[in-house]
């Protein structure tokens, strides 16, 4: 298994003024991780163009895009048409980008108008095009488990893994499992959801979390027990990436490279803690 980790939090400062994505990568490279989770804008109007000059930029450093997260119309909403083609540029992006997986929310549906029995049959339309351009284009689309969250006024389907199953095999994708919303939703059962997921992890989101919350701390800064998951991945021959997935907090240019040497080492011994 290799290291990689969400490139955006790396952009991030304490001054609110962002790194650019070569300053990141360069960073990445520094900290000894050579892979990234990373989508180049899809929103803009020359899109096309920024992945191809982050594509030469990523391959001039030396770091390689593993897998891109598409965007989600969750916390600021677009109209469906309009983010339905984000979800397409995404696909391509992520092409361009060099990716091997495209990781998606699966929770697009809204209750409103919508009855939640309605949500499988519409979000495998929602998903249907963009599936069939993600196998004409050579991308393998990874639906993300996610985590109830009724306080945001809407259910979210593939919040439970039997509805996770359903979605990825109707549409013959693969899963990306999120350590920290498996937590959450499924407390210390978490394994037990995960190993239901079976042959189709193909990817991953590592953080930890903690009472009960989605705080995408590192791995042992929680309650997870990652021994017992490494050894579940050893179990069933996973080669995939061990994506960490940092999200709050802004880290200063005196500490970044640290803390990307220091992640590297919680990853290093990640790998190889089924054998502690």
């Amino acid at each position: 298994m290799e290291l990689s980790i969400g490139l955006d939090y790396l952009k991030k400062t304490p001054d609110c003024m962002l790194r650019t994505t070569e300053q990141a990568a360069k960073i990445c490279k520094e900290g000894g991780i050579s892979y990234v989770d990373y989508l180049s804008p899809v929103t803009e109007d020359n899109w096309e163009e920024l992945a191809h000059k982050e594509a030469e930029m990523f391959s001039r450093v030396g770091i390689r895009v593993h897998q891109s997260h598409a965007p989600f119309n969750r916390y600021s909403y677009v109209e469906e048409e309009l983010f339905q083609t984000y979800m397409l540029r995404s696909v391509e992006a992520a092409r361009i980008l060099g990716a091997t997986y495209l990781v998606i929310h699966g929770d697009e549906y809204n209750t409103f108008p919508r009855d939640t029995q309605d949500a499988h049959a519409w979000s495998k339309k929602f998903f249907s095009p963009i599936a069939d351009l993600a196998a004409k284009k050579g991308i393998t689309l990874a639906f993300e488990n996610v985590f109830e969250d009724d306080n945001r006024g809407r259910k979210r389907y593939t919040s439970s893994v039997e509805d996770l199953i359903a979605l990825t095999d109707s549409l013959n994708c693969v899963c990306c499992w999120d350590y920290g919303h498996g937590r959450v939703q499924y407390k210390d059962k978490d394994l037990l959801a995960l190993k239901q997921i079976g042959s189709r992890l193909a990817c991953t989101h590592v953080h930890d979390s903690y009472y009960g919350s989605d705080l995408h701390v590192p791995p042992f800064f929680g309650q997870i027990d990652w021994k017992s998951h490494m050894e579940h991945l050893k179990e069933i021959n996973y080669s995939g990436m061990l994506s960490f997935e940092p999200v709050y907090g802004q880290m200063p240019d005196e500490l970044v490279t640290d803390y990307l040497r220091f992640m590297k080492k919680i990853g290093d011994v990640l790998k190889n803690y089924d054998t502690i």
